[in-house]
C-alpha cells in the first residue's frame, strides 16, 4: 500500500506484489508488476509464472489496428456498492439497473452473485446522473468516439461507477462510465425465452405477459427510433442544394461543357437510379447584366428549379445546363446522353449570346430525329407560336372562321382592304412579343359595309390604330398602315410613333413573315383568360383586365390580374370545351400529329359574344398559343433587376415555392407518362 503522494512522484518496480481481482468472477491472484506486465503482453509463460484466471493474456496482441488495447483507469473503491447500467434506446433511456456486487467482490457481472435492482428511467435517485448524461455528454459521445456521422445505436447500454468520495451529497455526486456496449445486448426481460439444459425448449411464448409488455414497449420504441433516423436520413439525402452546392454533376457527365452559373441553389438531389435522363438547357448572356433579363444572382433562369425538381420527384435525373455557342458540337454530342431535353432559352437570347438560333433550332431538330423528346421542340415552338396558328383553328369552337393569314405583300393589301371595310380588325404580326405589332384598327369615320365583300376601303380612308404593347394609339391612312407593315418607316409610311419597326412579312413565310387578320372583339375590354396547362391538365386560370380606356392587358400597362384555380365555376362551359373537345383536335390541326402537348404552355383567349349573351352559351376565342419559354409567375421574384440585383430562388415566398412545386411534379408525372408508353 506505499502509494506516492503524487502522480509522477514515483514508478512501480518490477517486484513490487500487486494484489488483483478479475472482474468476470471476483477471484484474486497475487503477482507481481512484472509478472502482470508480461501475461498482459505475452500470456502465460515462465516470466508470467502462474494464473488462475479463465483468460489468456496477451492484450496488446495484433496492434491498435487489430484492437489490442489496455486502459488503465482510477480504480473507485465505492464500486462495492454497485454500478449502474442504462438500458438506452438510441438516445431514450429505457430503464436503470442496480447491479450490486456479492458480499466482498468487486464485479457485478451475472454469475457471481451479484444483486439486481430494476429501476425505471425517471427514477428520482439518479436525478442528476440522467439529465446531465442525457443533455450534456450524450450528444458529444459519438463525435469523441470518431463516429460523427454515425447514429446513436438503437439498443446498448452504458454502465456508471460513482467515483465520489463516501458521504458526498447526492446531488453532488459524479458517475463515470465505466464501459458502452452495443455488441448484441440482450434484454434481461426476454431470458425465459432461451434454451439451456434445465430449460431444453425454451421458447418465446415462456416470457411472462408482464415482462412481455415491456419487452413489446422496447421493441416499438426501437421500431420508432430507427424510423427517425431513416426519415432523418431521407430528409438529409434529399435536402435541396445549398448556395454554392452544383448537383447538375452528373449522372451524366457534363464536365466537358463550360459551367455558367454559381451553384444550383435548391435543386434537389439526382436519384442514384433515374427512371429516365433529363437535361434542362438555359442561355447565358454574358455581356448582358445578371446573364439576361430572366436570370437569378446564380445565372440561372429564375424558374428552372421547379421545372427540374419535378423531374426528379417523379424518378428522373435532370441536370441544369447552359449551351454556349462555342461548344456548339461538344452540347449537341453530350445531349444525345440524355432521354430527353427541356428548353427554357428565352427568344432572342442565344442570338444576344453570339450564337445562332437556326444552327441551335436545327441541332434540337437533329436530337428529336434520334426518337428523344425535346420540350418544346422547334417545331411546335414555331407551329403553336406562330399567329397562323388562328387561322388553323378558326373552325374549332375556339376559333373565328373570318380569321385570315397574309404572307406576301399582295395578299395582305387585298385581303385587309375588304375586311376592314366589314369591321373593326386586329392585325398581329407574327414575330412579337408582349403585344408589339398588334394592332386594333377601326374606320375613323365608322362606315363600315352590312355585308363582307360589300366594299373595300380605300388608300387614302383614315384608320384609328392602338398597339397592344403600351395602348398607344396613332392615326393613320389605310395606304400609310400597309406600306408600314410590308416596308416599314418611309416617306410613304408617314411619322409613327410605335416603338416597333414594322416590315412584318420581311423574309417570307420560311422567315416567319406573316401577319393575320382576325375580327376584333370589343369585350376585350372586359380583360381576356390565360390558360396556364400542363401537358392537358388545365392548372390556372388568370383573368386579365386592361387599364381603364385600354385594350391590351400585357404586363406593365396598368392591366389588373385576378387568379382562378382550375375548376373556376363562371368558366366551366369554356373549360370543358376546351379540354374535352377542341385540345385533342388542336396539336394535329397545326401540323404536329406526332408531337405531345407542351409540358408547360398557355393559351389566351378573348370573349367574342356581344354583350348580354347567357353565360352557358358565350364564346371564347384563341387569341394566341405560347409554349415558348412560358414562364411560372409564382417564381418572379427570384429574378434579378435593378432594384433586386441578387434575387435567388430563396427569395421566392412558401405559398409560391409549393405552387410552383405544384406545378413541377405535374410536369415530372406527364414526362413520365410520355416516356414511359
Amino acid at each position: 500500500g506505499n502509494y506516492c503522494k503524487t502522480f509522477g512522484e514515483r514508478s512501480c518496480e518490477d517486484s513490487e506484489v500487486l494484489d488483483m481481482m478479475e472482474a468476470n468472477d471476483n477471484h484474486s491472484e497475487e503477482h507481481t508488476v512484472a509478472e502482470f506486465v508480461e501475461f498482459c503482453i505475452n500470456g502465460r509463460n515462465s516470466k508470467s509464472g502462474e494464473w488462475t484466471s479463465k483468460g489468456v493474456g496477451k492484450y496488446l496482441e495484433g496492434g491498435k489496428a487489430a484492437g489490442g488495447q489496455l486502459v488503465d483507469q482510477r480504480f473507485c473503491p465505492r464500486i462495492t456498492e454497485g454500478e449502474l447500467r442504462y438500458n438506452m434506446v438510441s438516445d431514450a433511456l429505457v430503464g436503470i439497473i442496480h447491479k450490486k456486487p456479492k458480499e466482498g467482490g468487486i464485479s457485478a457481472v451475472g454469475g457471481t452473485g451479484s444483486i439486481y435492482t430494476y429501476y425505471g428511467p425517471k427514477e428520482k435517485k439518479f436525478a442528476n446522473l440522467t439529465k446531465n448524461f442525457l443533455t450534456l455528454d450524450l450528444p458529444k459521445i459519438m463525435p469523441a468516439l470518431g463516429l460523427e456521422a454515425e447514429p446513436i445505436p438503437l439498443w446498448w447500454t452504458s454502465d456508471f461507477i460513482n467515483s465520489s468520495p463516501p458521504g458526498t451529497d447526492t446531488k453532488d455526486e459524479k458517475w463515470i462510465v465505466g464501459e458502452f456496449n452495443c455488441s448484441c445486448v440482450g434484454i434481461s426481460k426476454c431470458l425465459p425465452a432461451y434454451c439451456k439444459d434445465d430449460t431444453p425448449n425454451a421458447c418465446y411464448n415462456d416470457i411472462p405477459k408482464k415482462d412481455l409488455a415491456e419487452v413489446r414497449k422496447i421493441g416499438s420504441l426501437v421500431g420508432s427510433k430507427a424510423l427517425d433516423i431513416l426519415v432523418k436520413e431521407a430528409k438529409a439525402k434529399a435536402k435541396p442544394a445549398g448556395a454554392g452546392d452544383y448537383f447538375s454533376a452528373g449522372p451524366v457527365d457534363v464536365s466537358s461543357l463550360k459551367r455558367m452559373t454559381k451553384d444550383d441553389l435548391g435543386l434537389l438531389p439526382q436519384p442514384t437510379k433515374p427512371r429516365f435522363k433529363t437535361a434542362l438547357v438555359g442561355i447565358y448572356v454574358r455581356s448582358a447584366p445578371y446573364g439576361g433579363s430572366d436570370k437569378s444572382n446564380n445565372g440561372h433562369r429564375y424558374d428552372s428549379i421547379p421545372f427540374a425538381n419535378g423531374m426528379i420527384a417523379a424518378g428522373m435525373s435532370c441536370q441544369l445546363i447552359h449551351y454556349t455557342h462555342e461548344e456548339h458540337d461538344k452540347f449537341f454530342e453530350l445531349c444525345k446522353c440524355f432521354d430527353f431535353i427541356i428548353v427554357r432559352c428565352n427568344p432572342g437570347q442565344i442570338k444576344a449570346e453570339g450564337g445562332d438560333q437556326q444552327k441551335f433550332d436545327d441541332g434540337m431538330r437533329a436530337i428529336r430525329k434520334l426518337g428523344k423528346q425535346v420540350w418544346p421542340s422547334p417545331d411546335v415552338m414555331e407551329k403553336m407560336g406562330a399567329k397562323d396558328a388562328l387561322c388553323k383553328v378558326a373552325n374549332m369552337n375556339i376559333g373565328l372562321p373570318d380569321t385570315l393569314a397574309y404572307y406576301s405583300e399582295e395578299e395582305f393589301a387585298a385581303g385587309f382592304k375588304k375586311t376592314m371595310a366589314f369591321q373593326p380588325r386586329v392585325i398581329k404580326q407574327n414575330r412579337g412579343s408582349s403585344g408589339e405589332g398588334i394592332w386594333i384598327i377601326k374606320l375613323k369615320e365608322g362606315n363600315y359595309c352590312s355585308s363582307f365583300g360589300e366594299r373595300c376601303c380605300e388608300d387614302g380612308e383614315k384608320l384609328m390604330l392602338m398597339e397592344a404593347n403600351d395602348n398607344h394609339e396613332e392615326e393613320h391612312t389605310v395606304g400609310e398602315f400597309i406600306e408600314f407593315c410590308v416596308n416599314g418607316r418611309n416617306d410613304k409610311s408617314g411619322e409613327w410613333t410605335s416603338k416597333g419597326v414594322g416590315k412584318y412579312l420581311e423574309g417570307g413565310k420560311e422567315a416567319g413573315g406573316q401577319l393575320v387578320d382576325q375580327r376584333f372583339c370589343p369585350r376585350i375590354v372586359e380583360g381576356e383568360l390565360r390558360y396556364n396547362c400542363v401537358g392537358d391538365a388545365l392548372v390556372g386560370i388568370i383573368h386579365k383586365k386592361p387599364k381603364e380606356g385600354g385594350i391590351s392587358a400585357v404586363g406593365g400597362t396598368g392591366s389588373i390580374y385576378t387568379y382562378y384555380g382550375p375548376e373556376e365555376a363562371k368558366f366551366k362551359n369554356l373549360t370543358e370545351g376546351f379540354l374535352k373537345k377542341d385540345l385533342p383536335l388542336v396539336m394535329p390541326a397545326l401540323d404536329l400529329p406526332d408531337e405531345p402537348i407542351p409540358l408547360w404552355w398557355t393559351t389566351d383567349f378573348i370573349l367574342s359574344s356581344p354583350e348580354g349573351t347567357p353565360a352557358e352559351e358565350e364564346k371564347w376565342i384563341v387569341g394566341e398559343f405560347n409554349c415558348s419559354c412560358v414562364g411560372i409567375s409564382r417564381c418572379l421574384a427570384a429574378y434579378c433587376k435593378d432594384d433586386t440585383p441578387n434575387a435567388c430562388y430563396d427569395d421566392i415566398s412558401s405559398e409560391d415555392k409549393a405552387e410552383a412545386d405544384r406545378y413541377g411534379k405535374l410536369m415530372g408525372e406527364k414526362a413520365l407518362g410520355i416516356l414511359s408508353k
